[in-house]
């Protein structure tokens, strides 16, 4: 039987067998319930099947109608909240909400980061809480003593200002570092973008249409993932281990399902903190030449090492005729808001990338390049102070959640700012808890592609020991209160 529709829209009330007859066969799919629920009820909601204004039932009575458990259902009415397709009503429900108002579900990139806990981070939060959620470091010493001086700043005021590939004398510093750890490099295979995350946007808006497939080390960094996921991309994952990505899975993959694109972090991987070993970068580069598949190199944290000795060459270094694309930042070493970052790739493909940023930007800040290019004399100096902040910081982590929560597991990183912590138990549940405990925490699933990894976090740190030290406190009683409520026989709503 064909799905039903609403025809009188002042029927402004539906119940659980109103909505399962509105959705027909909303489960097939790939992906979680809850993601597949909030689509189907966003369908229902954009194609005017369901009137602005009506009132959806209970979360209890739908998870009942649909056959699911209520945190499936409350968790897509959340995202949809988040996005402003649904709306709540004090004391009387939840409704569609009326056309013509907000909707961030309306850019791709907006409704994603809405639902990443990751990026909420970033937002100002609750006065007292504490975060080990971002990976973001203070700004070396060195970041204020090579800001820019006044002739510099007025050699820059008699150009343009719009330099799309970004300054010559930064691009060289960076083709410059890249030759320094064997990637033979020169200025014009570089372009300058406002930070990492723009440049993975750039690639992927060059390669990636709609349910084109996408390769993911998991877990992986979620700015990258919520990029894939605005183009419409289909992800598919290659498990990290102590080696890096499985690049024999990666294979199997290619032969499978020819993807369009790579993506990893090869160097201190985030959030694992693992170094891809000198074969799987070799091997990896001969999967790309092979089938001529792009493979995108992150190397935002490659100077981030704990004095464990030295790294192999970026991936790119391994074989010059293989599209590997490799990015980097200023923001993990020197200072986050600088948003300097850039793409170092064939010249062909820097061209096609530069007309992408034209569009985007028209270039990134000329002041800020050249603040960042005269950082790039002090990069020894600045990995010098991150290797005596990093490792110490580590061990205060590592002690600190050894005494309070000896069952947690997880392996020292070789380099990286976070630990990856398996616990017991559900990730998401603990990661609300904790907030509540004023310190936040971003759960397991935000850092995979199929949002696995239920029974993992990420803990930073990159703040100071006894921020640390607190702030796994506050973790432990929020755990207490998780398990208590576990042991009670209550299922937790995922938020």
């Amino acid at each position: 039987m064909a799905p039903m529709s609403i025809a009188n829209p002042a029927q402004l009330a539906l119940d659980g067998a109103d909505v399962r007859a509105l959705l027909g066969n909303w489960p097939v799919g790939d992906g979680p319930l809850h993601r597949l629920l909030s689509s189907g009820l966003r369908a229902l909601a954009d194609q005017g099947r369901v009137a602005p204004g009506t009132r959806l039932p209970p979360e209890r009575a739908l998870a009942e109608a649909l056959r699911v458990s209520r945190t499936t259902v409350a968790a897509a009415y959340a995202a949809l909240k988040d996005e402003g397709v649904l709306a709540a009503r004090q004391g009387s429900g939840t409704y569609v909400a009326p056309p013509g108002g907000p909707r961030r579900g309306d850019d791709a990139v907006v409704g994603a980061l809405a639902r990443n806990q990751l990026f909420a981070a970033l937002e100002p939060g609750q006065p007292g809480t504490l975060d080990l959620a971002t990976a973001i470091l203070p700004a070396a010493r060195c970041v204020v003593g090579a800001l820019p001086g006044a002739d510099e700043v007025r050699s820059a005021c008699r150009s343009t200002g719009y330099l799309p590939s970004g300054s010559e004398q930064l691009r060289s510093a960076i083709a410059e570092r890249y030759c320094a750890q064997g990637l033979s490099t020169n200025a014009d295979q570089v372009l300058v973008t406002s930070g990492a995350q723009q440049a993975i946007s750039l690639v992927a808006s060059l390669y990636l249409r709609p349910g084109d497939p996408v390769v993911v080390d998991q877990p992986t960094f979620p700015g990258a993932l919520d990029v894939f996921r605005a183009c419409g991309a289909r992800l598919l994952s290659m498990p990290v281990d102590g080696g890096g990505a499985r690049v024999d899975v990666l294979e199997r993959l290619v032969r499978r399902s020819a993807p369009h694109l790579v993506y990893l972090v090869a160097t201190h991987h985030n959030p694992m903190g693992s170094v891809l070993t000198a074969a799987r970068r070799e091997r990896l580069a001969a999967v790309a030449a092979g089938g001529q598949i792009p493979v995108v190199d992150d190397t935002a944290l490659t100077d981030l090492d704990h004095g464990h000795g030295d790294v192999p060459p970026p991936v790119a270094a391994f074989d010059p005729d293989a599209p590997v694309i490799t990015i980097g930042s200023m923001s993990k070493l020197f200072w986050g808001g600088l948003r300097i970052g850039w793409v170092r790739a064939a010249e062909p493909v820097i061209t096609r990338l530069r007309r992408l940023k034209t569009i985007a930007d028209l270039g990134s800040p000329l002041l800020e390049q050249a603040w960042s290019e005269r950082l790039f004399h002090h990069v020894e100096e600045a990995r010098a102070e991150r290797q005596a902040q990093l490792p110490h910081r580590l061990r205060v982590l590592e002690t600190a959640l050894a005494d309070l929560e000896p069952s947690w597991r997880w392996d020292r990183p070789a380099g990286g700012v976070a630990l990856w912590v398996q616990i017991p138990g559900d990730a998401r549940a603990l990661a609300a808890s904790a907030l509540r405990h004023g310190v936040r925490v971003v759960p397991g699933p935000q850092f995979c592609a199929d949002e696995g990894c239920a029974d993992h976090l990420r803990i930073t740190f990159t703040q100071d020991p006894e921020v640390l030290v607190e702030g796994v406190r506050r973790l432990a009683r929020a755990w207490e209160d998780q398990a208590s409520v576990l042991d009670g026989g209550v299922s937790p709503v995922v938020v």
